[in-house]
C-alpha cells in the first residue's frame, strides 16, 4: 500500500519491518495536511491518494486518523456492526444453527401467546433480527487496557482484525511518550503487522528502530 500527496515528493509505502515518520516543521503546512486528512477520512475530497497494487482505494474506508489517543471508542457503531454481523453469522452457521432456530421458534411462540392473551388488536411480523437480541443484552467490547500504549494498540488491532481499517495515521503521538515507550510501541506494531504513518510537528530527537524518517522543514524542503 502507498500514500501520496501532490505537495510531497516522497511516497509513503506501508511495508513490514518499517514505519514512516513524517515531521513537518512548517506549522501552516502541518495544519493544512491534518485538515485534509480529517476531511478525506470523512469522505470529502483532498490531495491525498491511497493505493494498493497500483489501484486507488477509498481513504474513508481504509484510513483511521487518530489525533486524540485518549478518546478511543471501542464500541462505536461501525465496530459493533462488524462484531454483530460476525456473531450473527456464527449463530446461523452449521454448528449453532439448530440452537438458534429453536430459540427463534420459542421466542415467536411466546410472543404469539402474549398477543393472544390480550384484547388489543395486535399483529406480528415474522422477522427475527438477531442484532436486536445482541443489543438488548448490551453486548460490547470490553476495554480492559489501562495504559495509553496498550489501549492504542488494542484499538488498532481490533479495527485491523475486523477489516475495518487498513492504515492508521497517528498525529503527534510521540509527544505523549518517552523514548523507551516509543520503542515498545513500534516493536508491538511491527509484531502485529499494523500499518501506521506517524505525523509529527517536531522532531523527537532520536531515531528509533523501524523508523523511516521524512522531514519537511520551515522552507518546505524535504529531507530524507
Amino acid at each position: 500500500m502507498k500514500l501520496i500527496h501532490e505537495k510531497i515528493t516522497y511516497a509513503f509505502e506501508f511495508e513490514d519491518e518499517s514505519f514512516n515518520v513524517l515531521t513537518i516543521e512548517n506549522s501552516k503546512f502541518f495544519r493544512e495536511l491534518i485538515q485534509e486528512l480529517v476531511d478525506q477520512t470523512q469522505g470529502k475530497e483532498g490531495s491525498f491518494v491511497l493505493s494498493h497494487n497500483y489501484k486507488e482505494i477509498d481513504i474513508k474506508k481504509n484510513v483511521e486518523l487518530i489525533i486524540n489517543p485518549f478518546i478511543l471508542d471501542f464500541n462505536q457503531k461501525r465496530i459493533m456492526e462488524y462484531i454483530y454481523n460476525e456473531l450473527r453469522e456464527t449463530a446461523y452457521g452449521e454448528e449453532k444453527y439448530l440452537i438458534t432456530s429453536n430459540i427463534m421458534s420459542e421466542v415467536e411462540k411466546l410472543i404469539i401467546d402474549l398477543i393472544d392473551s390480550t384484547d388489543y388488536p395486535l399483529s406480528i411480523q415474522n422477522i427475527f433480527d438477531f442484532n436486536l437480541i445482541l443489543k438488548s443484552f448490551k453486548v460490547q467490547v470490553m476495554d480492559l487496557e489501562k495504559g495509553l500504549i496498550e489501549r492504542l494498540i488494542s484499538y488498532m488491532e481490533l479495527l485491523t482484525r475486523l477489516n475495518s481499517k487498513r492504515v492508521f495515521v497517528l498525529v503527534n503521538i510521540y509527544d505523549y511518550m518517552k523514548d523507551d515507550e516509543i520503542d515498545a510501541l513500534l516493536y508491538d506494531l511491527n509484531v502485529k503487522k499494523i500499518k501506521v504513518l506517524f505525523v509529527q510537528c517536531s522532531n523527537s530527537g532520536k531515531k528509533h528502530n523501524y523508523e523511516k524518517n521524512v522531514l519537511i522543514d520551515e522552507d518546505l524542503c524535504e529531507i530524507y
